[in-house]
């Protein structure tokens, strides 16, 4: 029984996997049930056995990328001991993380892909939950280390909207180098110009 249910949960993850590539290569509509069973040399009944249809799927890729992201954040970010390493961790670590890992490309790849309505709704929660808690973060760590409040938000925003710059460029395959990200944090001291 043990074997079985290892076997089955090695399935599933063939499922999630293969999927997860297969949306972001072809994307999510494009992406056919068939295309998912013959990549994965699984069954029909297999995949079903496992994912009631293709939303429920792609839901299930999305709810582990988010589990995986809020355990990355607590255990790199959240246990540095000082403001600025946070957010320099934030900033040059997601990003460097994202580079190095093709899993996590491939799902960042998927939420900026052209979804149809059935899966609209939950790429536009899930991207607007990203940006505003960047957002949040950038803020709160710009306060802490003593931007000008009457520039805090300006300056947060612009954090943000570079991050999000830079991550579709990793995801589009423009930035592939880690020490890209490490220059463009060190070359434009962002740490520096917030105190302006």
């Amino acid at each position: 029984m043990k074997r079985t249910l290892e076997e089955s949960l090695e399935t599933r993850q063939l499922i999630l996997n293969t999927a997860r590539t297969l949306f972001a290569n072809k994307g999510f509509d494009s992406t056919s049930t068939t295309d998912i069973t013959e990549q994965s040399s699984l069954t029909r009944g297999a995949l079903y056995h496992h994912f009631q249809n293709k939303e429920v799927l792609f839901q299930e890729i999305v709810t582990t990328y988010e589990a995986n992201w809020d355990t990355w954040y607590a255990e790199t970010v959240l246990v540095l001991p000082d403001t600025q390493s946070q957010l320099k961790t934030f900033f040059v670590g997601y990003l460097t993380h994202l580079i190095k890992e093709p899993a996590l490309r491939e799902y960042a790849s998927i939420l900026r892909q052209p979804v149809s309505e059935r899966t609209r709704d939950l790429v536009a929660h899930i991207n607007q939950k990203g940006e505003q808690f960047v957002g949040q973060q950038f803020a709160r760590w710009l306060k802490k280390i003593g931007a000008p409040k009457d520039k805090l938000e300006m300056q947060a925003h612009s954090l943000t909207a570079l991050f999000i710059g830079l991550e579709h460029l990793i995801v589009t395959g423009v930035i592939t180098k880690e020490s890209t990200v490490t220059q463009i944090w060190e070359t434009n001291d962002l740490i520096s110009l917030t105190n302006k």
